[in-house]
């Protein structure tokens, strides 16, 4: 299946970021008699919302660290670069760069959609769709923003000039009610289609990935029922299926395939559209140098010794001559393996953002919260735990019980996927979880320090308590 490269037409510099997402260049300039007037500039101007979250890196390495190597079970290795580690470690603060990169980096990405929704009037189908588009990729980057960090300032209109850039924090609270009642609008009003039918379009935000979206936020904040009824139309759907085979989930022939909601899109097209991900992981016979990600081992011991979803995981690999590599430090995964990288740092694997079998788990924990482990809860996780190669879970849980088991099932099945440390806070486990893995711990890390460059460019801005 092909997938669509969101190439912008116009000239991408127009929204392009400074140092600090509170010192974008003005907008002044963009009016509504003089952009988005045709079909053609609306969908430029959204290409250019997807083009961020992928080129500059907010779902590239940055993600993966703060929500990853920000929890327990992947690890940075112990001769690589030190501000990792100490990340690894807990022992980072407000000066750590991957933590401005992923605040730049989203608000320069919200800037974008804010101006793809202000400045598109037109009149259309097109036009609806490309204003829903925006305003999902705005909601998943807030919440994205409000996990990481709490209270954010809320930005919905691009900036109008250089004056007034000082914006204060506002409560997370109200962050979570305008992306709630973004995407209630978007789904009620049928504004992003179920699927696309030009094969040029796919990897474009649907329905179903605004309800995933939608379905993980009501989990987080602790609505069960909205979350579960959300998963349930997703299943009931029959938009998407599981993959028959665990490995056929990261086979690079299968992106955007049945079982993928939505993914950030990756190619070799162009040089700025490959994606860093197999190189994090990898050793160094495969690409031109290795990454520092590996695999707790306590985690890889975990696994169920008939469960197929370890065999991504190795010690040791051969290579193409023939020879056996040992792994150096700790065990590393091939779930971002590209057999024909585009260069150094630069591979074609999507991220995966949504996928089913996430849907199914947040469809057994939600509705494990509203009844008990009830039958239908049950049958998610158990096809999930079929596919694996695994038994079916034990009958008899009790509603605690069954809640840490759909939370390992989550850790075995989405490892490195971006769902880890959200799931851990989630779920009120994070500071027990990181401890039990000899990592020292306190309150405060449950939220991300606001990062120092935009504390000293915008004096509104207050930081997070103990840093």
């Amino acid at each position: 299946m092909m997938k669509y490269i969101f190439i912008p037409i116009f000239m991408v510099a127009l929204l392009a970021s400074c140092e600090s997402n509170l010192e974008e260049e003005p907008f002044s300039f963009i009016t509504n008699e003089n952009f988005f007037n045709t079909e053609e500039d609306a969908i430029s101007g959204i290409n250019a919302v997807y083009d961020n979250l992928r080129e500059n890196g907010f779902y590239g390495s940055t993600y993966v660290t703060l929500s990853e190597l920000g929890a327990d079970i992947i690890e940075y290795r112990n001769d690589g670069d030190a501000e990792f580690i100490g990340f690894d470690k807990n022992q980072f603060g407000s000066a750590f760069s991957p933590l401005n990169s992923f605040w730049t980096q989203a608000y320069s990405t919200i800037n974008r959609a804010n101006t793809v929704i202000v400045n598109t009037t037109l009149d259309s189908e097109i036009g609806d769709r490309v204003i829903a588009e925006a305003k999902f990729l705005r909601a998943l980057t807030y919440f994205n923003l409000v996990r990481a960090f709490g209270d954010v300032p809320l930005v919905l209109t691009p900036p109008e000039g250089i004056d007034n850039l000082a914006i204060p924090r506002v409560e997370s609270s109200q962050v979570y009610d305008q992306i709630v009642g973004d995407l209630n609008q978007i789904i009620d009003n049928g504004d992003l289609p179920e699927t696309y039918d030009n094969s040029s379009d796919i990897g474009r935000a649907t329905n179903g990935a605004a309800q995933a979206l939608l379905a993980e936020i009501q989990l987080t904040l602790g609505n069960y029922q909205e979350a579960r009824d959300l998963a349930q139309q997703i299943i009931s759907s029959g938009n998407y299926q599981l993959f028959e085979t665990y490995n056929d989930i990261f086979d690079l022939a299968n992106e955007n395939g049945i079982e993928h909601i939505f993914s950030i899109q990756y190619s070799c097209v162009e040089p700025q559209f490959a994606s860093g991900y197999a190189q994090s992981f990898a050793v160094d016979f495969l690409y031109p140098g290795f990454g520092g990600l590996m695999v707790n081992e306590d985690f890889v011991a975990s696994f169920d010794d008939n469960d197929v979803r370890s065999d991504l995981i190795y010690t040791e690999k051969i290579t193409a001559s023939g020879d056996t590599l040992q792994v150096k430090q700790k065990p590393r995964h091939d779930k971002f393996f590209d057999p024909s990288p585009c260069g150094n740092n630069a591979a074609q694997n999507n991220w995966i953002v949504y996928r089913l079998a996430d849907i199914l788990l947040i469809f057994a924990e939600a509705e494990n919260e509203l009844s008990g482990p009830t039958s239908g809860a049950y049958n998610a996780v158990n096809q999930i735990r079929e596919r694996a190669g695994i038994d079916p879970l034990a009958a008899g849980l009790s509603t605690e019980a069954f809640k840490e088991a759909v939370l390992q099932e989550r850790a075995w099945e989405l490892y490195s996927e971006g769902h880890r440390r959200w799931d851990l806070l989630r779920t009120g486990r994070y500071i027990q979880q990181m401890e039990s893995t000899g990592i020292p711990t306190e309150s405060k890390y449950v939220l991300f320090p606001i990062p120092l460059p935009e504390l000293d460019a915008n004096k509104e801005l207050t930081q997070n308590d103990g840093y």
